[in-house]
Order: C-alpha cells, then sequence, then structure tokens
C-alpha cells in the first residue's frame, strides 16, 4: 500500500468558442495531481489522520498500518520530514488519531488501537500510554479527549473515564463512526455523541455534567443508507452534522441546538 497526497491546479473551463458571460466563464476545473509520500503496508479504515496546519506552513500526518508500524511526518512545501517511525509490532493498528484537550484542541500525541488495546506515543515516538480495555470486540474507532476515552466496537459505544469503566450504550446494529462535540461552556456545557449506525440511523446522545457515568438521552435521526461515517462542523452554538452513507450519498443534520435545549425530537435532513 501507498499512502498519498493529492494536490490541485484551477484553471479556467477546456471549451471551444467563447464562453457565455456569468456562466462558463466563471467556472472552474479542478486537475487533481497523485504524489508519493511514503510507503507503507496496506491501511485500515480510519488509521489515518491528518492535522490542521501549523506553524511556518507546516502540517502533521500520522499513519498505521497492517504491518503494526505507526509513522508520523511532516509536510511542507511538498516536502516530506519523518517525526519518528516505530517498529513494526503488536498487531495491525486498526485506529489512529490525535489527542484532543478539554475544550476540545488538537494535540500532538498520537493514539492508536490494536486489537482492543491503545496506545499512545509523543511526538518524538516515546510510548507514554497503554491501556487494555477489555472489549472482547476490535476496536474499529475511538477518540481520546482530554481524560476521557470513546471507543466503539462492533454495535457498542463505551466510555472510560481516566482508563476506568464510565458509561456504554448499545446500538440495534454496528456503530461505523462518531463524533463527540461539546456545546456551551461552564455549568451550561453539554456534551454530544453523533453516532453513525449501519441501521440507516444517525443516534444523538446528550450528557451534561449531571450525567457524567450515564449515557444520557438518545435522538435517532433516520437516514436513507446505512450510515458509515459522520463528521461536525461547529460555528459558536450552531452545529451540522455531516454524515455519508453505504449508497454514495452525503446529507447534512440540522438543528441540534433545539435537541439539546427542548424536548422537541424533530429532524430535518438537508
Amino acid at each position: 500500500g501507498v499512502c498519498l497526497r493529492a494536490d490541485w491546479l484551477l484553471r479556467p473551463p477546456r471549451q471551444p468558442g467563447r464562453a457565455r458571460a456569468g456562466t462558463a466563464a466563471a467556472a472552474m476545473e479542478l486537475e487533481l495531481r497523485r504524489k508519493e509520500l511514503v510507503q507503507m503496508a496496506p491501511l485500515n479504515r480510519f488509521s489515518a489522520c491528518v492535522a490542521p496546519t501549523g506553524k511556518k506552513a507546516t502540517q502533521k500526518v500520522a499513519v498505521g498500518d497492517t504491518a503494526g508500524c505507526v509513522h508520523v511526518f511532516s509536510m511542507k512545501n511538498q516536502e516530506v520530514s519523518t517525526s519518528f517511525k516505530s517498529v513494526a509490532s503488536g498487531g495491525p493498528v486498526g485506529c489512529l488519531t490525535f489527542g484532543l484537550g478539554k475544550a476540545g484542541e488538537q494535540t500532538d500525541k498520537v493514539f492508536y488501537s490494536q486489537d482492543a488495546t491503545l496506545m499512545g506515543q509523543t511526538k518524538k515516538g516515546k510510548q507514554f500510554f497503554k491501556f487494555a480495555t477489555g472489549l472482547t470486540d476490535r476496536v474499529g474507532r475511538f477518540c481520546v479527549r482530554s481524560m476521557d476515552i470513546y471507543c466503539a466496537a462492533n454495535c457498542s459505544l463505551v466510555h472510560f473515564a481516566n482508563t476506568k469503566d464510565g458509561w456504554a450504550y448499545n446500538c440495534e446494529d454496528r456503530v461505523d463512526d462518531f463524533e463527540v462535540f461539546m456545546l456551551g461552556s461552564g455549568d451550561a456545557a453539554t456534551e454530544v455523541t453523533a453516532l453513525a449506525c449501519a441501521d440507516k440511523q444517525v443516534r444523538l446522545l446528550r450528557r451534561s455534567d449531571l450525567q457524567r457515568m450515564e449515557a444520557g438521552r438518545v435522538e435517532n435521526v433516520p437516514v436513507g443508507a446505512p450510515v458509515s461515517c459522520v463528521t461536525t462542523y461547529q460555528a459558536g452554538d450552531k452545529v451540522r452534522d455531516n454524515v455519508g452513507s453505504d449508497a454514495g450519498t452525503a446529507a447534512a443534520t440540522s438543528a441540534i441546538d433545539a435537541f439539546l435545549t427542548t424536548t422537541d425530537a424533530s429532524r430535518q435532513l438537508l
């Protein structure tokens, strides 16, 4: 397997003759070019993570492959600079992610899963964390947010607080992806988890500080096909969940803020 990067080039459309004003002249064409970055074994679905562009236009990428190797490198001006590369061991990397701080800010710590065990490494490759979750199923997706760990394994979402058992939620079908985000601050802060489920549902779990060890109430949002991925876009107190399905379609659920402040369970798909 090869980890690749796509660069883009914008240029006017190729059309014969003169374009009419306000139509084709305003359009642009996207041309993608493929560039090899690193050579690795094949990757699992959630075993690559790209950090936002940092200082001096440097972007960090972390990848874990099915041979058990973790490779973290930086990109600047299309040049690769390796931060560290581990020796292949411990089995395939199932999921890899950068850790998050209490406010959801991304850190430079890399966490990854092998079967049902989670590991953490610093930006220089030193292992500082190892946690056997005790789950019977392989961890397919997980998130580390400050001292909280969330793991999706088959049909369950399991929460750990400081590596101690927290709460768990069991779905009727497989959980393929999830996203955790906070709304508000201080005593009014509310934690919401959006689950992408194989039974054509997006499930929204809400917990407040008064329910720290409970899953909270659940709202189901129907989607027309099995949901394969979910990601959250947040601007202030407005939230949109963008979802992708196995049918190759994408949609967005809105009015999550109403779900958090009222008992109205209505939803809209845009």
